[in-house]
Order: C-alpha cells, then sequence, then structure tokens
C-alpha cells in the first residue's frame, strides 16, 4: 500500500475526529482498496462502499493518532482472498458472498471477458476492488449525506491515487451513474463519453493527464434487486465494443 493512501485516509479520519460533536457516538468503519495477488491490470470493480468492515470506531476514537495507525495498518493487512473463503460460508454469524448479488455478478463478469476461468477459487485474486467512500457506517449500508459530504474531497484523492498505483485497464463502477459521476469527473479528463438508459448508464474513455493515457470505463446499476444476467451480458458487450 502506497503511502500516499495512507496519509490521505489518516487525512480524512482526522476531518472526521472533528466532527465529534454531531456524531461522536456513530460506530463506523473504513476501507482501502485491495489489490489481488494474481491482478495484472485487467479490471477494477468499483463500489459504493463497504456493508461492514473490520476496525469499528468513533469520530471521538480517532482523535488519537495511534488508532488512527493501527486502523489503517489493519486495513493494508486485508487480502481479497477473503471474497473466496467466504463464498458459501454457512456461519450465521460470518457474511456469505455468494448470496451477494455484488459478487455474483463479478464473478460473472470476469468470466465472461475472459479475464480468468471462475471454476478457480481464487479467481478474486485476478482484481482489484475498491469503493467511492472510504468511511462507512459500522451496522452496514452507505454512508449517509453528511458523512458523504465530510469525506468526498479525501475520497476523490484516493480513487485517483488507486487508479496511478493499479493502472487498470478497465474500471467497472456498479454503483450507478449518480454515485459515479462526480467521482469520474474529479479524477481525470472523460474523453469519448456515451450515456445509456438500460442496465449501463455510462461509458467512457478516462485520462489521467501525465499519468495514465486511457482506462475504459463503465458503469452500471448496482446489481441488488436487478436481473443479473442481463447485467453481466450489457457489461461485457459494452467493454468489447
Amino acid at each position: 500500500m502506497r503511502e500516499s493512501e495512507k496519509e490521505i485516509l489518516d487525512r480524512l479520519l482526522v476531518k472526521l475526529s472533528e466532527k465529534d460533536g454531531y456524531c461522536k457516538n456513530d460506530e463506523m468503519t473504513a476501507f482501502l482498496a485491495l489489490e489481488g495477488e494474481k491482478y495484472t491490470g485487467e479490471l477494477m470493480i468499483i463500489g459504493r462502499s463497504v456493508n461492514g468492515w473490520e476496525d469499528k470506531f468513533t469520530p471521538h476514537d480517532l482523535l488519537n493518532s495511534n488508532t488512527r495507525k493501527s486502523i489503517i495498518e489493519n486495513l493494508t493487512k486485508i487480502s481479497l482472498s477473503w471474497v473466496a473463503n467466504s463464498w458459501q460460508n454457512n456461519s450465521k454469524d460470518s457474511y456469505n458472498t455468494k448470496r451477494s448479488a455484488f459478487w455474483r455478478v463479478i464473478k460473472q463478469i470476469i468470466c465472461e471477458l475472459d479475464i480468468v476461468n471462475t471454476e478457480n477459487t481464487d479467481w478474486p485474486s485476478y482484481l482489484t476492488w475498491s469503493n467511492l467512500y472510504k468511511v462507512a457506517p459500522a451496522v452496514g449500508g452507505n454512508p449517509h449525506s453528511k458523512l458523504e459530504d465530510i469525506q468526498k474531497e479525501y475520497c476523490f484523492q484516493l480513487l485517483k491515487e488507486e487508479l496511478k498505483q493499479f493502472r487498470p485497464k478497465r474500471v467497472l463502477f456498479l454503483t450507478g451513474y449518480d454515485w459515479a459521476n462526480q467521482f469520474i469527473q474529479n479524477i481525470g479528463e472523460v474523453k469519448s463519453s456515451k450515456r445509456f438508459d438500460r442496465m449501463v448508464d455510462f461509458k467512457c474513455n478516462l485520462v489521467i493527464p501525465d499519468i495514465i493515457d486511457d482506462i475504459k470505463v463503465v458503469v452500471a446499476k448496482h446489481p441488488q434487486g436487478k436481473k443479473e444476467n442481463n447485467l453481466v451480458q450489457e457489461v461485457v458487450s459494452t467493454f468489447n465494443n
């Protein structure tokens, strides 16, 4: 994990600690992007935010620099192998990634794009995964509007750093256009863009001047409650065309 990402996240957590007055008892959790061990730049997946994660903390806890450092260091130790390890997890107290429309769709997409044979149990290791928002409620769900506003500028910076680090050929936002658009506009120059009114909302080529020449970007709706096979086929067709 690059030091620049740690530094940005630390600044975000400091900013959150300054909001102790209105949400000091709200438990939250933080996230940093995960790179699979066999990732070769083929595909980066971006969601909205984590639905529950590791260390829980309140803004008041973040006043302590050692607490912030511990949270960030713990995040750098997490591996994408958790996706495969949690597939068909039958424990009532554990997350089952097979029950997640998000991860089921991703598995189908990387198979259809010929990135990896998903009969291999290590298929998640060929991906890089991130989220738009890096701090979310510990109980699950997306950040509320105030929490979004506090962290948004830092999250723009973090996503740009991630793209610089991982240099993906393709990026898939499984977020919906309304969630993704502000981020895309703030991290680079948008070329050859097109809007759609279907499972895929948007596509473009993204350029980060002096850093990355061309990234194929597709923005699709969040998979929850959608016809998954249709979503997969539209995403694959959009990337290929």
